[in-house]
């Protein structure tokens, strides 16, 4: 019995110290989700328990398994929907990438705003070196 009750004295002391811990710092606590071709990322609330979606984004991967799209969204938590952000595109044949940005457009429903283009090339070690930037 007094094994049972330190057990649940430490436990509850534990929760409470967590418990304030975190709820300190929610609004800085972010909480990852993964799918296959997704992520969602939302924000640890107040309370400590409950978390609001921010952000989500959505991958396509070629054959070769090497990215080619990656489109963003935000939560619009008044209509409870995922709102388009923008979305990169990735052209790559093995030492230049070509990597093209383009925001939503409202009107036209389409990646049509403020498009902007990068080309890299890749160096030894896998990184990448910009050498261009167009609108």
């Amino acid at each position: 019995m007094k094994k049972t009750s330190v057990k649940t004295v430490l436990a509850t002391l534990f929760a409470a110290t967590l418990m304030s811990f975190t709820t300190a710092d929610a609004q800085e606590t972010f909480i990852y989700g993964e799918g296959d071709n997704s992520m969602i990322v939302s924000t640890l609330n107040a309370d400590g328990i409950s978390i609001t979606p921010k952000l989500k984004y959505e991958y396509q991967y070629s054959a070769d398994g090497n990215l080619t799209e990656k489109k963003a969204y935000r939560w619009n938590a008044s209509d409870l929907t995922w709102n388009p952000t923008y979305m990169l595109t990735y052209i790559s044949d093995g030492s230049v990438c070509l990597i093209e940005y383009a925001e939503w457009n409202k009107d036209s429903e389409t990646f049509s705003q403020n498009c902007q283009q990068s080309i890299y090339f890749q160096d030894i070690e896998n990184g990448f070196l910009l050498t261009e930037n167009k609108k």
